[in-house]
């Protein structure tokens, strides 16, 4: 006998009717429906009544659950950690340390130009160093090298021939990915067909000695960093996916097996279900691309990172925490390899200790947790799978309008692709700048006396051994030159593509700037720049508002130090000048302000304040206050960048 049988089915009718009479007659949607950046309503319930789903199977097509029927052994991703150290000494000391400690796969990032960040790599003698004592029969490697991603695949095909790597043995990515390079560098030397051609040369390498290597990369972390919507990060994958398909078709490859040999990397971050959706909508819209493109059905290889966007430079030690939701997601939303960048990711190069959390983060969740022992974790959550139905159709009509404006290629030099991504990230920033999106530990609870983390000192990258560059146009002679034991560089020449880069963007960034600022005055001065708290009354009456007033000017660096309140204007304004402060904020109940807060204003600003704020909504009073003296108005859903950009500016304080 089931439990549930002694009580009358609940329908979502009956549940609606309950919500309506509980609203009043407030709008349903207004009150309870939340919507993401692409435009998709996200409702308080989910039933098997509110819409069909089309029934979906683990391991089978369009693989939307997942590409095991079953539980697998070893556990189903693998846990990469990606290396940057251009000491290549230093680099593979902790390449050697993370592999004894849990680490099954490599990233290598390889630096783009001369003094760039990465890997210092020319030779395949400086691979041969950073990979020294690595097992390349058993640890994959993928590398992450940008534009110099031809010259980096040659000098790893080359030691995999000097290290006699059986060509079924080897495994791991090239990381060919020309229109990714494009749209985060905004040029591209020889223009994109150059580099298609480059990349079809490789594909036929590698499907000719039969070497299960990916060689292309799909990388959509240009368009998430840029602040992309998770649609529109999907739209550029299949894109690009597509403009590699039609390149490969055009030399004749075979299709089935180009298409085992192009890696997915999708960028995961802490909004849990929205990144599990779109993993799962990502293996979905691969498999339509295949059906429609006349491939055999196979799944797509998907790889995640945790979001660069995401992470903080002041109180990086929540980044431990975005970090930690951002592989969940990407654990049940069924990646099959992991990289969680370190806390410290956006300070400088990381150290053993955030190194070693990055990793065992990963562990944890996939072992101790048991997250990889469960087949589509998400699977049978409502929820969760209307979400993919609608990020997946979302980001198909998205994918229709690159392809109607000529491809990946032209959609960026036309700047379609800038143009969606700016309006989003406009989106971001206004919900950013009143704080309907928190950023804690920048933006909300801001720790001001709090110690920087740790990081590397990068020692200066090593020359390469051999002065002796050797230039090459195809991807067969830089593998030649490569094995020959040359620096090798991908030959300049013909046009160079160009298109309006995609920037760089951290959700913190405008937050971080007026804490820099701060930080710079207090290193100058030794003290803290602040705001005089105007309390007013008992500390019952305006502890609430005094608390988030220090939270609200924290997040510009600015202290508030806490007091027991004042009884009157004058004693208010005597205390301000005492402080050396040169802002204000008055704090108190509405009764309060009603009877002082006029009075208070007119006092601060006799004393010398540059700036008068309240703390609350003025309502009708709001002109009054103002002709009072009160500059600005402070509560939940106000512009706070803009407030505390105004107290800088009266501060004079640096970058405001």
């Amino acid at each position: 006998m089931e439990l549930a049988g002694d009580f009358p089915h609940a329908t979502y009718e009956d549940w609606l009717k309950r919500v309506e009479e509980t609203l009043k007659g407030a709008d349903f949607d207004k009150t309870l429906t939340s919507r993401t950046y692409d435009g998709l309503a996200i409702s308080p319930l989910y039933s098997r009544e509110t819409g069909p789903v089309a029934p979906e199977w683990p391991g089978l097509a369009p693989y939307t659950r997942g590409v095991h029927p079953a539980p697998q052994e070893p556990l189903p991703w693998a846990v990469a950690q990606a290396q940057a150290h251009p000491d290549p000494a230093e680099a593979n000391r902790a390449i050697r340390d993370e592999l004894a400690n849990g680490v099954t796969a490599l990233v290598l990032r390889v630096a783009e130009t001369a003094g760039a960040p990465g890997l210092r790599i020319d030779a395949r003698a400086d691979l041969a160093r950073v990979l020294d004592g690595v097992d390349l029969a058993r640890i994959p490697v993928h590398l992450d090298a940008g534009a110099r991603a031809g010259e980096a695949a040659a000098l790893l095909a080359a030691l995999w021939e000097e290290r006699a790597v059986a060509p079924a043995d080897r495994a791991g990515s090239l990381g060919l990915d020309p229109l990714g390079t494009l749209a985060r560098t905004g040029a591209l030397a020889g223009g994109p067909d150059r580099h298609l051609g480059l990349l079809r040369e490789a594909l036929g390498a590698m499907i000719d000695e039969g070497a299960p290597v990916s060689v292309a990369t799909v990388d959509t972390r240009p368009y998430h960093g840029a602040g992309a919507s998770e649609a529109q990060e999907l739209a550029a994958a299949l894109a690009t996916g597509v403009a590699t398909l039609r390149a490969a078709d055009a030399a004749g490859l075979d299709l089935d097996k180009v298409a085992r040999r192009i890696r997915l990397v999708t960028v995961v971050d802490a909004d849990i279900f929205l990144t599990c959706a779109k993993l799962r909508a990502m293996r979905r819209l691969w498999a339509r691309i295949l059906e429609a493109s006349g491939i055999a059905a196979a799944p797509a290889t998907v790889a995640a990172e945790t979001a660069s966007r995401m992470l903080t430079r002041y109180d990086p030690w929540v980044n431990m925490l975005r970090t930690t939701a951002a592989a969940f997601a990407a654990g049940i939303g069924g990646a099959d390899a992991i990289t969680v960048a370190p806390y410290t990711g956006a300070i400088g190069l990381p150290d053993g200790f955030a190194r070693r959390i990055a990793r065992n983060i990963q562990l944890i969740l996939r072992e101790e947790s048991g997250l990889g022992r469960v087949v589509d974790p998400a699977g049978g959550s409502w929820y969760v799978e209307h979400l993919t139905d609608a990020l997946a159709e979302k980001a198909w009509a998205l994918f229709q309008k690159i392809e109607a404006e000529g491809g990946m290629a032209r959609a960026l030099q036309s700047g379609l692709i800038q143009e969606q991504i700016a309006e989003t990230r406009a989106m971001r920033q206004g919900d950013l700048a009143r704080r309907k999106a928190a950023i804690t530990g920048v933006s909300t609870f801001p720790k001001l006396d709090g110690e920087p983390a740790p990081v590397r000192e990068a020692a200066s990258p090593q020359a390469p051994e051999s002065a002796d560059v050797a230039e090459a146009s195809s991807f067969a002679d830089l593998c030649a030159e490569a094995r020959a034991g040359k620096a090798v560089a991908l030959a300049a020449g013909g046009e160079v593509a160009r298109c309006e880069p995609l920037p760089a963007w951290r959700l913190a960034e405008d937050f971080e700037a007026l804490r820099d600022a701060a930080e710079a005055r207090r290193a100058e001065t030794g003290v803290q720049p602040s705001v005089f708290l105007a309390n007013l009354g008992r500390i019952a009456d305006f502890n609430v508002r005094a608390t988030w007033s220090r939270n609200l000017f924290g997040a510009g660096g600015l202290s508030a130090p806490a007091n027991d309140g004042f009884a009157d204007a004058q004693s208010a304004a005597e205390a301000f000048r005492t402080a050396g402060a040169e802002i204000a904020a008055i704090c108190s109940t509405d009764a309060i302000y009603a009877d002082m807060a006029a009075a208070t204003a007119r006092a601060l600003k006799a004393a010398g304040a540059k700036r008068v704020y309240l703390s609350g909504r003025p309502g009708d009073a709001a002109a009054a206050l103002k002709e009072a003296g009160v500059d600005g108005f402070v509560h939940e859903g106000c512009d706070v960048l803009a407030v505390l950009r105004d107290a800088h500016e009266a501060l004079a304080l640096t970058g405001a």
